[in-house]
């Protein structure tokens, strides 16, 4: 499992900027250290990923450091260096040399109109010690020398334990980097483990073996932590009872929070605070119920996007006197999906909660910049003639996929099945569709749910039923639950 932090690196490539548009938005830029790298050639996005000129950056840097660039025409091959490290990349592969070590890309360098050598930002500066950012109102690419920083790495230099009502916290001080995480839940013994990446332990309690602090409670029996590796802050948190630790990391205050709730005052269902008169929302059948997320997956991140909407309304739909916008329904659609979701333990990232414009190729941007493990598009569909009909839902297995637990083709299916069971239209299939932009330019596995066709009199009947939108969001709800949960049980330690 990944945190929202650590999500947005994935295999070291910028996946986060997508080409847009001048008209739309722009071209892209380059800063360095807060000023502008003037490019004769811009820089350009392939497959979703940032390239820089090489020679524009290096030449950028050459005023604080010695940066080197060499180029064998033979070979095809660029070798860089900076501060001790060395990046070797051959035109057209996805494998790099970083101090000699193999290391993959997710786009590989390439020779670009003008005979110029372009390479891929993120992966190059990061592997040099350099920090690396996106501004999606500026459109971009920030890129920030080591020395910029007042520390390169995170210094933990306390970890405290507190009670509090209802809650267990254990707060990490540090100092230096903001710290990069990643989280992971393991059974048998059942814990809770937050390691922090580019890190070392400061604390004078330490003296290299795993250390313990007291603080038995309802929620975890201990919490250890020890200096896992030469860079990584192990805290592990020995549970009582199975969930996972909420990470917040207050601005400015240099403190790391683990918050467990304490489990008395949970409802074993779905992890919501119980209440005593219940639950009255919950619907008579019982086959539309939503099963609480296992734990194991609490910290996946679902993003939720409406289809259209703004100055894009989808398809329009007739319905008497009314003329009525397909990114209505949708929005409607969104929200309730998110309102089951998040119920069910679920993390969400609404792409849009208004009536608000937002262009194809920003969608991905949106859900790649918050590190979402999964992407939900909703829809619904029209067409030139009444006669198609039925429900669909459309996925696109990228080679990405493989660093997230469950695959697109996976959550399609399972979205289908329960759309068929409960609204009940007919049975168009799951297809695979790597021209649409929210599949393919998405770092994470992503579907685009289409209910029913509005052009279809019998499904446009079904689709006016007020019980129309809650359905469709369940359904979807359902599916998303149960494809984490049966992901879960495959997680190995």
């Amino acid at each position: 499992m990944r945190s929202i932090i650590r999500r947005c690196l994935i295999a070291g490539a910028f996946c986060t900027a997508m080409f847009v548009s001048a008209a739309a938005g722009g071209d892209v830029t380059l800063e360095l250290d807060g000023a502008q790298v003037v490019c004769d050639a811009p820089p350009v996005i392939v497959e979703g990923r940032t390239l820089v000129p090489v020679r524009a950056l290096f030449e950028a840097m050459d005023g604080a450091v010695d940066p080197n660039v060499k180029w064998d025409p033979t070979l095809r091959r660029v070798d860089l260096s900076y501060v001790g490290t060395s990046v070797t990349l051959v035109i057209g592969q996805k494998v790099a040399l970083v101090n000699g070590q193999e290391k993959s890309m997710e786009v590989p360098a390439e020779i670009r109109p003008g005979d110029r050598t372009f390479i891929p930002v993120r992966f190059v500066a990061e592997a040099l010690g350099f920090f690396v950012d996106w501004d999606p109102d500026r459109r971009t690419v920030l890129v920030n020398s080591p020395e910029e920083s007042e520390f390169e790495f995170t210094s933990v230099e306390s970890i405290e334990f507190v009670a509090e009502d209802g809650m267990f916290r254990a707060s990490v001080g540090y100092t230096g980097a903001q710290p990069d995480y990643r989280t992971a839940a393991y059974e048998e013994p059942d814990r809770f483990v937050v390691d922090v990446s580019n890190a070392r332990i400061r604390m004078d309690a330490y003296e290299g073996g795993s250390m313990e602090i007291p603080g038995a409670n309802a929620a975890f029996e201990r919490i250890r932590y020890s200096q896992f590796d030469t860079d990584i802050v192990r805290i592990v948190f020995d549970l009582n009872t199975r969930q996972t630790g909420k990470i917040s990391m207050p601005e400015g205050e240099g403190v790391l929070t683990i918050d467990f709730t304490d489990p008395n005052t949970l409802t074993e269902e779905t992890g919501e605070p119980a209440s005593e008169e219940g639950d009255e929302t919950e619907p008579e059948e019982t086959d539309l119920l939503i099963p609480a997320l296992d734990w194991r997956m609490a910290d996946q991140l679902v993003a939720i996007d409406a289809g259209h909407g703004g100055k894009d309304p989808g398809c329009l739909v007739i319905d008497g006197h009314r003329t009525l916008h397909e990114k209505d329904f949708n929005l409607e659609i969104a929200l309730a999906l998110d309102n089951y979701l998040t119920r069910a333990g679920v993390k969400t990232f609404l792409l849009r909660t208004t009536d608000e414009t937002l262009g194809l190729q920003e969608r991905p941007v949106l859900a790649n910049e918050a590190g979402a493990d999964l992407f939900v598009s909703i829809h619904n569909n029209s067409a030139n003639t009444p006669v198609p009909n039925g429900s669909q839902v459309f996925y696109y297995a990228k080679e990405s996929e493989a660093d997230y637990v469950v695959g697109s083709k996976t959550l399609a299916q399972n979205i289908l099945d329960r759309l068929l069971r409960h609204i009940g239209l007919a049975d168009r299939g799951i297809t695979s569709q790597g021209a649409y932009a929210v599949l393919n330019k998405t770092c994470m596995p992503a579907v685009i749910v289409e209910g029913g066709f509005f052009s279809n009199p019998e499904d446009r009947a079904a689709m006016l039923d007020p019980a129309y939108t809650d359905r469709y969001a369940r359904s979807v709800a359902q599916a998303v639950v149960d494809t984490l949960n049966r992901a879960a049980e495959n997680e190995r330690e």
